[in-house]
């Protein structure tokens, strides 16, 4: 019996052997996939952990959650990819081998904790952008399977409680060196190239949280709270990197003056789907102002200011967003780029805007 269980623990010892040296092969190979200036231990970074659609490490070994082994839908069949359960309000992944580090992701973590709906069941994957080119503005995303399905091309994407996709943003993926595991499958899947990846990682870091709206072209539509949020416009594309701060100030509040000094008043309160479109007006020919366009209301708007000082009228779908001053005459909301959007990286606005808003 004695000689029986020792055999029994040199076997256990030599499996956990060749699991620690398969993780670790796995994990160096993983690695090599990012540039060297990647630090993947002692890097800061200010990325915000409590994103909407963040990605947080951790690195215990617990047991396995769910195993990712590739990201591209056209690769599941030959992987052996299965699908994966997201129905907590977090779970976690390993991604190319079970013994590698895990990363939990999460459905929402802020404000509040919200969980996937039931029954979210499907694959996690990464949306290419439109052009179908390995650029910035792809995203990772998670396809829901309906019951009883299993083809990638049975589901639909995962929305969020705003109805818009849920999805991880590669800037947010290649900033933290924590989700290495997922940048290293992406770019030996090729899909995102060692360019963006350079690009991306050469940006400043800023931090996202759940008020914070992230575009790629400046037409992207994006949801609208009146009341709180965007707080911040970021637009990160492969020519440039641009933040507008108080957005909800400056796109539908009221000012006014009085004895204490500027006053703001959120007229509405309700959400939109909303985007920015290059201007119709001839004074704005050759300038860089665009306007407002309402897609879809999402939750009903309703008037709570009173107040008529150069007023904003009540949003309606498919129209410009306008406004009104005290004397009752209406006219387009416009902003100018120029002065509202600070350029945090390359001024590079006519090729932007030509580009992005040609098709508006």
């Amino acid at each position: 019996m004695l000689l029986a269980a020792y055999r029994r623990k040199a076997f256990d010892l030599t499996n956990l052997g060749h699991s620690m040296a398969g993780a670790t092969q796995w994990l160096a190979r993983g690695r090599s996939y990012l540039p060297q200036h990647y630090d993947t231990h002692n890097q800061a970074v200010e990325v915000d952990r409590e994103d909407v659609s963040g990605l947080h490490d951790h690195t215990s070994r617990t047991s396995l959650a769910n195993l990712v082994l590739s990201l591209d839908p056209e690769r599941f069949t030959s992987v052996g990819q299965q699908p994966v359960d997201l129905s907590q309000s977090t779970w976690k992944a390993a991604f190319g081998s079970p013994s590698s580090r895990q990363v939990t992701l999460s459905y929402r973590k802020s404000p509040l904790i919200i969980h996937s709906p039931p029954d979210t069941r499907g694959y996690l994957y990464y949306k290419r952008q439109g052009d179908g080119k390995s650029g910035v503005s792809g995203s990772l995303r998670f396809r829901v399977l309906p019951a009883g399905a299993s083809a990638f091309e049975q589901g639909s994407d995962l929305q969020t409680p705003e109805g818009m996709p849920w999805k991880i943003y590669p800037y947010t993926i290649v900033k933290s060196p924590n989700y290495s595991p997922v940048a290293s499958m992406l770019l030996e899947e090729g899909l995102i190239s060692q360019q963006t990846l350079d690009h991306l990682q050469s940006l400043p870091t800023i931090r996202f949280n759940c008020r914070s709206t992230v575009l790629h072209q400046l037409s992207e539509p994006f949801v609208a709270n009146f009341q709180y949020s965007p707080s911040i416009v970021y637009i990160i594309t492969p020519y440039t990197m641009l933040e507008w701060k108080k957005f909800p100030l400056y796109a539908f509040a009221v000012v006014s003056h009085n004895s204490k000094g500027i006053d703001f008043q959120l007229p509405y309160k309700g959400s939109v789907r909303m985007r920015f479109e290059k201007s119709p007006l001839p004074e704005h020919a050759n300038t860089h102002n665009v306007v407002l366009r309402v897609m879809d209301i999402l939750i009903p708007v309703e008037k709570v200011s009173r107040n008529p000082r150069h007023q904003i009228l009540e949003p309606v779908a498919g129209e410009l967003l306008m406004r009104q001053n005290v004397r009752g005459t209406r006219f387009l909301w416009s902003v100018d780029l120029d002065r509202e959007f600070y350029m945090m990286r390359d001024r590079n606005w006519d090729s932007l805007f030509a580009e992005d808003m040609a098709d508006s």
